[in-house]
């Protein structure tokens, strides 16, 4: 019989691991809701105010753009972090994103519409930037895995909240649908800061920094600082090609499977497969992140990406459906693999407490290179008539900065690890 002692240990271990567990259900959640319901389901509502007001594609395109506007407030949300909390981040975050999407139905001008929702984008921001962090200090010896499971949150938010908003729509009108959205969003986010524990029992709510002497002092040796800036280096040009390949691709997949000679039905259809395979490929890397190393990982996923776009660029009426259907499923598990890659990489060249705020300057390049994708990307299209130049640029960016990857990135140099 075990001494009481050890059972005590072993009883306050279970109780600790629910609790992360817990929060960690907490953070999918927040992501599901910010996510699920600012990006996917706001997609519901572009035909019925195209119906409404008679907009065209410029104006319906600036309420998507306008969403992504906010990319600087990844900043203040990574700086306040250690300040304020995660929880009353996402609350603020929570309370912002649904009083800009309750507001739009008393909007009739598209300026009004475009405020709005840039409203919603920075509530988004401000909710799911210090998630990362949160997650990597949660379970510190598969911090890789943790991050990759809340990154699965937005693409689970994503399948549901969109068919949802469209049965919403169809029921009540676009009007009350949006008030529906913003119910939802206040009661998830409540549910998920109630999940996220008590911040005075807890280290979730209020992320410390127990770091060593030798990190807090900065005292690095010059093979050590040079290593340093050439990963990050790697990490941001990486950033740039990776997600100026993702984002302008998904912005341009249904005309360009339309001129394959597929049905609208079929290009909806594989559209949708996008976000199934985005699932899938998260939680793939979340495993990834554990398995093998940060360099062989990094290095493959851009080659893989380098590969979607070559095979993006050979797209087209006279070429086999197979091609077509590489590129989606490719697109789809490297667009959900490839977010916890590049956090779990940035986390391994940085010191723990610089994490979440080098997440925050990270995510806003990431989100300035989304922004950027799909209008490089169209307007390529529009000066040369095709897709292939562009791609093809973009797949030998992704190619360079992969062999880039390879060659600086050490996993024997990580210092979160």
């Amino acid at each position: 019989m075990a001494p009481d002692g050890v059972q005590e240990v072993g009883a306050h271990r279970g109780t600790q691991l629910w609790r992360d567990l817990t929060a960690l259900a907490g953070l999918f959640l927040c992501g599901a809701l910010a996510f699920g319901v600012g990006a996917y389901a706001f997609t519901q509502f572009l035909d019925p105010l195209a119906a409404e007001f008679g907009w065209g594609r410029a104006a319906l395109g600036g309420l998507m753009s306008a969403f992504w506007l906010a990319a600087p407030f990844a900043l203040i949300s990574a700086y306040l972090t250690d300040g304020v909390g995660i929880r009353a981040l996402i609350l603020t975050g929570g309370l912002l994103e649904a009083l800009g999407a309750a507001g739009m139905m008393l909007a009739s001008e598209p300026k009004e519409f475009y405020f709005l929702r840039f409203c919603m984008g920075v509530g988004k921001v401000v909710i799911v930037t210090p998630i990362p962090a949160t997650a990597a200090r949660l379970f510190p010896r598969r911090p890789g895995l943790a991050i990759a499971i809340t990154f699965c949150g937005w693409h689970v938010g994503g399948l549901m909240m969109a068919p949802l908003t469209e049965k919403l729509i169809a029921s009540f009108g676009w009007r009350h649908a949006l008030v529906w959205m913003s119910m939802i969003i206040i009661i998830g986010i409540l549910v998920a800061v109630a999940m996220l524990g008590d911040p005075r029992r807890r280290d979730v709510a209020h992320i410390t920094s127990r770091v060593p002497a030798v990190e807090r002092s900065g005292a690095l040796d010059n093979s050590a600082s040079r290593l340093h800036i050439a990963a990050l280096i790697a990490i941001g040009l990486s950033t740039i090609a990776f997600y100026l390949c993702y984002t302008g691709l998904l912005g341009q997949l249904s005309p360009l499977l339309a001129d394959s000679g597929f049905t609208s039905r079929e290009v909806g259809t594989l559209t949708g497969g996008v976000a199934i395979s985005g699932a899938v490929g998260v939680l793939l890397a979340g495993g990834i992140t554990q398995w093998v190393s940060t360099r062989l990982s990094g290095s493959g996923t851009l080659l893989l990406m380098g590969v979607t776009a070559l095979g993006a660029a050979r797209v087209g009426p006279a070429v086999s459906h197979w091609v077509p259907y590489g590129v989606v499923i490719l697109l789809g598990t490297l667009m959900g693999g490839g977010d916890p890659i590049f956090a779990d990489a940035l986390r391994r060249a940085v010191y723990r407490h610089q994490f979440a705020r080098a997440y925050g300057w990270w995510y806003l390049l990431c989100l300035c290179s989304c922004a950027a994708g799909p209008y490089v990307v169209g307007a390529a299209f529009d000066r040369t008539g095709s897709y292939h130049l562009v791609f093809n640029a973009i797949s030998i960016a992704c190619v360079f900065t992969g062999g880039l990857w390879l060659s600086v990135i050490r996993r024997s140099s990580a210092r979160s690890a």
